[in-house]
Protein backbone atom coordinates (compact mmCIF):
# COMPACT_ATOMS: atom_id res chain seq x y z
CA UNK A 1 0.00 0.00 0.00
CA UNK A 2 1.40 3.34 -0.94
CA UNK A 3 2.08 6.13 1.52
CA UNK A 4 -0.59 8.22 -0.23
CA UNK A 5 -3.28 5.56 0.35
CA UNK A 6 -2.20 5.17 3.97
CA UNK A 7 -2.47 8.87 4.68
CA UNK A 8 -5.84 8.93 2.92
CA UNK A 9 -7.20 6.17 5.13
CA UNK A 10 -5.94 7.95 8.24
CA UNK A 11 -7.55 11.19 7.10
CA UNK A 12 -10.85 9.46 6.35
CA UNK A 13 -10.74 7.71 9.72
CA UNK A 14 -10.10 11.01 11.57
CA UNK A 15 -12.93 12.74 9.72
CA UNK A 16 -15.30 9.89 10.53
CA UNK A 17 -14.28 10.02 14.21
CA UNK A 18 -14.87 13.78 14.32
CA UNK A 19 -18.26 13.28 12.70
CA UNK A 20 -19.19 10.69 15.31
CA UNK A 21 -18.04 12.98 18.14
CA UNK A 22 -19.94 15.94 16.69
CA UNK A 23 -23.08 13.83 16.30
CA UNK A 24 -22.86 12.55 19.86
CA UNK A 25 -22.29 16.10 21.15
CA UNK A 26 -25.26 17.40 19.17
CA UNK A 27 -27.54 14.62 20.40
CA UNK A 28 -26.38 15.07 23.99
CA UNK A 29 -26.95 18.83 23.79
CA UNK A 30 -30.40 18.34 22.29
CA UNK A 31 -31.25 15.81 25.00
CA UNK A 32 -30.09 18.19 27.74
CA UNK A 33 -32.17 21.02 26.27
CA UNK A 34 -35.22 18.77 26.08
CA UNK A 35 -34.72 17.58 29.68
CA UNK A 36 -34.22 21.14 30.96
CA UNK A 37 -37.32 22.32 29.09
CA UNK A 38 -39.42 19.46 30.40
CA UNK A 39 -38.12 20.02 33.93
CA UNK A 40 -38.86 23.74 33.70
CA UNK A 41 -42.37 23.07 32.44
CA UNK A 42 -42.95 20.49 35.15
CA UNK A 43 -41.78 22.90 37.85
CA UNK A 44 -43.90 25.68 36.36
CA UNK A 45 -46.92 23.41 36.20
CA UNK A 46 -46.38 22.32 39.78
CA UNK A 47 -46.18 25.95 40.93
CA UNK A 48 -49.37 26.75 39.05
CA UNK A 49 -51.11 23.74 40.60
CA UNK A 50 -49.95 24.78 44.06
CA UNK A 51 -51.14 28.35 43.49
CA UNK A 52 -54.49 27.14 42.22
CA UNK A 53 -54.89 24.88 45.24
CA UNK A 54 -53.89 27.75 47.52
CA UNK A 55 -56.33 30.10 45.81
CA UNK A 56 -59.17 27.61 46.21
CA UNK A 57 -58.41 26.98 49.89
CA UNK A 58 -57.90 30.68 50.57
CA UNK A 59 -61.16 31.70 48.90
CA UNK A 60 -63.10 28.99 50.75
CA UNK A 61 -61.60 30.05 54.07
CA UNK A 62 -62.20 33.76 53.44
CA UNK A 63 -65.81 32.98 52.56
CA UNK A 64 -66.19 31.20 55.92
CA UNK A 65 -64.52 34.06 57.79
CA UNK A 66 -66.85 36.60 56.20
CA UNK A 67 -69.92 34.47 56.84
CA UNK A 68 -69.36 33.97 60.57
CA UNK A 69 -69.47 36.98 62.88
CA UNK A 70 -67.46 37.42 66.08
CA UNK A 71 -65.49 34.22 65.59
CA UNK A 72 -61.69 33.90 65.97
CA UNK A 73 -59.74 33.45 62.77
CA UNK A 74 -59.25 29.71 62.30
CA UNK A 75 -57.71 27.88 59.39
CA UNK A 76 -56.73 24.35 58.46
CA UNK A 77 -53.19 23.12 59.06
CA UNK A 78 -52.67 22.87 55.31
CA UNK A 79 -53.67 26.50 54.74
CA UNK A 80 -51.76 27.59 57.83
CA UNK A 81 -48.60 26.10 56.32
CA UNK A 82 -48.95 28.45 53.35
CA UNK A 83 -49.31 31.46 55.64
CA UNK A 84 -46.24 30.43 57.62
CA UNK A 85 -44.13 30.19 54.45
CA UNK A 86 -42.91 33.71 53.43
CA UNK A 87 -42.52 32.49 49.84
CA UNK A 88 -46.31 32.44 49.52
CA UNK A 89 -46.94 35.77 51.24
CA UNK A 90 -46.80 37.92 48.05
CA UNK A 91 -49.38 35.71 46.36
CA UNK A 92 -51.68 35.53 49.40
CA UNK A 93 -51.46 39.30 49.88
CA UNK A 94 -52.25 39.85 46.19
CA UNK A 95 -55.37 37.70 46.58
CA UNK A 96 -56.44 39.62 49.68
CA UNK A 97 -56.01 42.92 47.82
CA UNK A 98 -58.30 41.65 45.06
CA UNK A 99 -60.92 40.68 47.65
CA UNK A 100 -60.46 43.96 49.57
CA UNK A 101 -61.30 45.99 46.44
CA UNK A 102 -64.72 44.37 46.21
CA UNK A 103 -65.99 44.54 49.79
CA UNK A 104 -66.71 47.13 52.45
CA UNK A 105 -67.96 47.50 56.00
CA UNK A 106 -67.33 44.80 58.60
CA UNK A 107 -66.26 42.35 55.91
CA UNK A 108 -63.44 44.69 54.94
CA UNK A 109 -62.34 44.85 58.56
CA UNK A 110 -62.07 41.06 58.67
CA UNK A 111 -59.85 40.97 55.59
CA UNK A 112 -57.61 43.61 57.15
CA UNK A 113 -57.46 41.49 60.31
CA UNK A 114 -56.34 38.48 58.29
CA UNK A 115 -53.58 40.55 56.72
CA UNK A 116 -52.40 42.02 60.01
CA UNK A 117 -52.62 38.92 62.21
CA UNK A 118 -51.17 36.26 59.92
CA UNK A 119 -47.70 37.67 59.28
CA UNK A 120 -48.52 39.21 55.91
CA UNK A 121 -48.13 42.79 57.12
CA UNK A 122 -44.75 41.93 58.60
CA UNK A 123 -43.67 40.65 55.18
CA UNK A 124 -44.84 43.89 53.56
CA UNK A 125 -42.89 45.95 56.10
CA UNK A 126 -39.83 43.85 55.37
CA UNK A 127 -40.26 44.60 51.66
CA UNK A 128 -40.51 48.31 52.47
CA UNK A 129 -37.13 48.10 54.17
CA UNK A 130 -35.50 46.28 51.25
CA UNK A 131 -32.62 47.87 49.34
CA UNK A 132 -34.12 46.66 46.06
CA UNK A 133 -36.32 49.35 44.48
CA UNK A 134 -38.93 46.99 43.04
CA UNK A 135 -39.30 45.10 46.33
CA UNK A 136 -39.59 48.38 48.24
CA UNK A 137 -42.23 49.66 45.80
CA UNK A 138 -44.23 46.43 46.20
CA UNK A 139 -44.07 46.75 49.98
CA UNK A 140 -45.49 50.28 49.82
CA UNK A 141 -48.23 49.14 47.46
CA UNK A 142 -49.28 46.27 49.73
CA UNK A 143 -49.32 48.46 52.83
CA UNK A 144 -51.50 51.22 51.43
CA UNK A 145 -53.81 48.84 49.59
CA UNK A 146 -54.38 47.05 52.89
CA UNK A 147 -55.04 50.41 54.60
CA UNK A 148 -52.11 50.34 57.01
CA UNK A 149 -52.26 53.99 58.07
CA UNK A 150 -49.87 53.39 60.95
CA UNK A 151 -47.13 53.13 58.29
CA UNK A 152 -47.92 56.62 56.96
CA UNK A 153 -44.90 58.36 58.48
CA UNK A 154 -42.49 55.66 57.32
CA UNK A 155 -43.88 55.66 53.78
CA UNK A 156 -43.92 59.48 53.58
CA UNK A 157 -40.12 59.43 53.70
CA UNK A 158 -40.10 57.99 50.19
CA UNK A 159 -42.27 60.64 48.49
CA UNK A 160 -39.07 62.38 47.31
CA UNK A 161 -37.06 59.16 46.85
CA UNK A 162 -34.54 58.90 44.02
CA UNK A 163 -36.22 55.92 42.35
CA UNK A 164 -39.21 56.91 40.20
CA UNK A 165 -41.30 53.82 40.98
CA UNK A 166 -40.77 53.94 44.74
CA UNK A 167 -41.48 57.68 44.77
CA UNK A 168 -44.68 57.25 42.75
CA UNK A 169 -45.99 54.46 45.01
CA UNK A 170 -45.25 56.52 48.13
CA UNK A 171 -47.08 59.55 46.72
CA UNK A 172 -50.05 57.38 45.80
CA UNK A 173 -50.00 55.91 49.30
CA UNK A 174 -50.17 59.33 50.96
CA UNK A 175 -53.29 60.27 48.99
CA UNK A 176 -54.79 56.85 49.73
CA UNK A 177 -54.22 57.46 53.45
CA UNK A 178 -55.16 61.15 53.69
CA UNK A 179 -56.97 62.27 50.54
CA UNK A 180 -56.23 65.86 49.51
CA UNK A 181 -54.28 66.37 52.74
CA UNK A 182 -51.84 63.74 51.50
CA UNK A 183 -50.61 66.19 48.85
CA UNK A 184 -48.34 67.86 51.41
CA UNK A 185 -45.42 65.99 49.85
CA UNK A 186 -45.54 68.70 47.16
CA UNK A 187 -44.13 71.13 49.75
CA UNK A 188 -40.73 69.46 49.63
CA UNK A 189 -40.72 67.65 46.28
CA UNK A 190 -37.53 68.41 44.35
CA UNK A 191 -37.53 65.40 42.03
CA UNK A 192 -39.56 64.99 38.81
CA UNK A 193 -43.33 64.58 38.88
CA UNK A 194 -44.01 63.06 35.47
CA UNK A 195 -47.11 63.77 33.40
CA UNK A 196 -48.11 60.14 33.85
CA UNK A 197 -47.83 60.39 37.64
CA UNK A 198 -49.76 63.66 37.62
CA UNK A 199 -52.53 61.94 35.68
CA UNK A 200 -52.59 58.96 38.08
CA UNK A 201 -52.74 61.20 41.15
CA UNK A 202 -55.48 63.32 39.58
CA UNK A 203 -57.57 60.24 38.78
CA UNK A 204 -57.08 59.05 42.35
CA UNK A 205 -58.25 62.41 43.73
CA UNK A 206 -61.27 62.49 41.43
CA UNK A 207 -62.77 59.63 43.44
CA UNK A 208 -62.93 61.92 46.50
CA UNK A 209 -65.33 64.68 47.45
CA UNK A 210 -63.91 67.98 46.21
CA UNK A 211 -62.65 70.36 48.86
CA UNK A 212 -60.55 73.51 49.07
CA UNK A 213 -56.98 72.34 48.69
CA UNK A 214 -54.69 73.68 51.40
CA UNK A 215 -51.22 74.66 50.18
CA UNK A 216 -52.24 75.06 46.54
CA UNK A 217 -51.17 78.70 46.29
CA UNK A 218 -47.70 77.85 47.61
CA UNK A 219 -47.31 75.02 45.07
CA UNK A 220 -48.13 77.46 42.27
CA UNK A 221 -44.98 79.32 43.30
CA UNK A 222 -42.77 76.23 43.64
CA UNK A 223 -39.25 76.16 42.21
CA UNK A 224 -40.12 72.72 40.79
CA UNK A 225 -41.81 73.40 37.42
CA UNK A 226 -43.60 70.04 37.51
CA UNK A 227 -45.10 70.85 40.90
CA UNK A 228 -46.40 74.13 39.44
CA UNK A 229 -47.83 72.25 36.45
CA UNK A 230 -49.60 69.76 38.73
CA UNK A 231 -50.91 72.55 40.96
CA UNK A 232 -52.42 74.22 37.90
CA UNK A 233 -54.11 70.96 36.93
CA UNK A 234 -55.48 70.63 40.46
CA UNK A 235 -56.86 74.17 40.34
CA UNK A 236 -58.57 73.45 37.02
CA UNK A 237 -59.91 69.96 37.74
CA UNK A 238 -61.22 70.78 41.21
CA UNK A 239 -62.49 74.33 40.54
CA UNK A 240 -60.19 76.01 43.05
CA UNK A 241 -61.53 79.54 42.51
CA UNK A 242 -59.63 80.93 45.48
CA UNK A 243 -56.28 80.69 43.65
CA UNK A 244 -57.34 82.67 40.56
CA UNK A 245 -54.88 85.48 41.20
CA UNK A 246 -52.06 83.04 41.93
CA UNK A 247 -52.76 81.35 38.58
CA UNK A 248 -52.68 84.76 36.86
CA UNK A 249 -49.21 85.25 38.35
CA UNK A 250 -48.10 82.09 36.54
CA UNK A 251 -48.59 83.95 33.25
CA UNK A 252 -45.20 85.60 33.83
CA UNK A 253 -43.44 82.27 34.33
CA UNK A 254 -40.49 81.90 31.94
CA UNK A 255 -41.61 78.35 31.06
CA UNK A 256 -43.90 78.45 28.00
CA UNK A 257 -45.63 75.21 29.00
CA UNK A 258 -46.42 76.56 32.46
CA UNK A 259 -47.97 79.65 30.91
CA UNK A 260 -50.00 77.44 28.55
CA UNK A 261 -51.25 75.42 31.52
CA UNK A 262 -52.12 78.63 33.36
CA UNK A 263 -54.13 79.88 30.35
CA UNK A 264 -56.10 76.63 30.28
CA UNK A 265 -56.64 76.71 34.04
CA UNK A 266 -57.96 80.27 33.92
CA UNK A 267 -60.72 79.16 31.56
CA UNK A 268 -61.87 76.74 34.29
CA UNK A 269 -61.80 79.24 37.17
CA UNK A 270 -62.49 82.47 35.28
CA UNK A 271 -63.99 85.59 36.83
CA UNK A 272 -64.99 88.95 35.36
CA UNK A 273 -61.37 90.06 34.96
CA UNK A 274 -59.90 86.92 33.39
CA UNK A 275 -60.60 87.61 29.71
CA UNK A 276 -59.14 91.11 29.94
CA UNK A 277 -56.02 89.77 31.61
CA UNK A 278 -55.53 87.22 28.83
CA UNK A 279 -55.93 89.91 26.16
CA UNK A 280 -53.20 91.89 27.90
CA UNK A 281 -51.02 88.76 28.01
CA UNK A 282 -51.54 88.13 24.29
CA UNK A 283 -49.18 90.92 23.17
CA UNK A 284 -46.09 89.39 24.77
CA UNK A 285 -46.89 85.72 24.21
CA UNK A 286 -45.37 83.17 21.85
CA UNK A 287 -47.32 82.11 18.76
CA UNK A 288 -48.19 78.85 20.50
CA UNK A 289 -49.72 80.60 23.49
CA UNK A 290 -51.40 83.27 21.39
CA UNK A 291 -53.41 80.43 19.92
CA UNK A 292 -54.10 79.09 23.41
CA UNK A 293 -55.39 82.50 24.51
CA UNK A 294 -57.74 82.73 21.53
CA UNK A 295 -59.01 79.23 22.30
CA UNK A 296 -59.58 80.31 25.92
CA UNK A 297 -61.41 83.46 24.85
CA UNK A 298 -63.80 81.31 22.86
CA UNK A 299 -65.42 80.29 26.16
CA UNK A 300 -64.84 83.28 28.48
CA UNK A 301 -64.71 86.49 26.42
CA UNK A 302 -67.51 89.05 26.15
CA UNK A 303 -68.39 92.24 24.37
CA UNK A 304 -65.37 93.97 25.94
CA UNK A 305 -63.02 91.69 23.97
CA UNK A 306 -64.84 91.98 20.64
CA UNK A 307 -62.66 94.83 19.36
CA UNK A 308 -59.51 92.85 20.14
CA UNK A 309 -60.86 89.74 18.43
CA UNK A 310 -61.99 91.72 15.40
CA UNK A 311 -58.48 93.11 15.14
CA UNK A 312 -57.09 89.55 15.05
CA UNK A 313 -59.19 88.89 11.95
CA UNK A 314 -56.59 90.98 10.13
CA UNK A 315 -53.69 88.85 11.31
CA UNK A 316 -51.37 87.46 8.62
CA UNK A 317 -51.84 83.92 9.95
CA UNK A 318 -55.08 82.30 8.78
CA UNK A 319 -55.13 80.02 11.83
CA UNK A 320 -55.21 83.11 14.05
CA UNK A 321 -58.01 84.54 11.91
CA UNK A 322 -60.04 81.35 12.33
CA UNK A 323 -59.53 81.16 16.10
CA UNK A 324 -60.52 84.81 16.45
CA UNK A 325 -63.64 84.17 14.33
CA UNK A 326 -64.60 81.21 16.50
CA UNK A 327 -64.19 83.28 19.67
CA UNK A 328 -66.26 86.11 18.21
CA UNK A 329 -69.08 83.84 17.08
CA UNK A 330 -69.17 82.11 20.43
CA UNK A 331 -69.30 85.21 22.62
CA UNK A 332 -70.36 88.32 20.67
CA UNK A 333 -73.84 88.89 19.23
CA UNK A 334 -72.61 91.03 16.34
CA UNK A 335 -69.93 88.57 15.25
CA UNK A 336 -71.81 87.03 12.35
CA UNK A 337 -72.40 90.40 10.68
CA UNK A 338 -68.75 91.35 11.13
CA UNK A 339 -67.61 88.14 9.43
CA UNK A 340 -70.15 88.46 6.63
CA UNK A 341 -68.95 92.00 5.91
CA UNK A 342 -65.36 90.75 5.86
CA UNK A 343 -66.28 87.97 3.43
CA UNK A 344 -68.03 90.42 1.09
CA UNK A 345 -65.11 92.82 1.00
CA UNK A 346 -62.42 90.13 0.74
CA UNK A 347 -63.78 86.74 -0.18
CA UNK A 348 -60.46 84.94 0.21
CA UNK A 349 -59.90 83.77 2.94
CA UNK A 350 -62.80 85.22 4.94
CA UNK A 351 -65.58 83.35 3.20
CA UNK A 352 -63.97 79.99 4.05
CA UNK A 353 -63.15 81.18 7.57
CA UNK A 354 -66.75 82.28 8.10
CA UNK A 355 -68.18 79.00 6.81
CA UNK A 356 -65.72 76.90 8.80
CA UNK A 357 -66.39 78.86 11.99
CA UNK A 358 -70.16 78.55 11.51
CA UNK A 359 -69.89 74.78 11.01
CA UNK A 360 -67.72 74.45 14.09
CA UNK A 361 -70.15 76.50 16.16
CA UNK A 362 -73.13 74.47 14.92
CA UNK A 363 -71.28 71.26 15.79
CA UNK A 364 -70.48 72.56 19.30
CA UNK A 365 -74.08 73.57 19.90
CA UNK A 366 -75.37 70.26 18.55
Amino acid sequence: MSDINLFGLIADSSAFTLLIIASVFFLATALIIILVTLTFQAVKRKKLDIRQALEDKLNDWIAEVLAVEDEPLKMSEHLSAYFKNPDYHPYITAQLIIIRKNISGSALGKIIDVYEQSGLKASSVKKLQSSSWHVKALGIYELYMMMQKDMKVEISRYTNFKDDFVRAEAQTAMISFEGFSGLTFLNTLTRPLTEWQQLKLTEQLLTLNTEQIAGLEAWLQSANAQVVSFALKLAANFQQLQVHDAVVNCLVNENEKIRAEAILTLTKIANMETAGRLVKQYVTETDFNKRNILIALRSISGDEQSAFLEQQLNHSDNDIKLLAALALLNTYAGAEQILMDKAQRQQDPYRMIFLHAKRALTYDLG
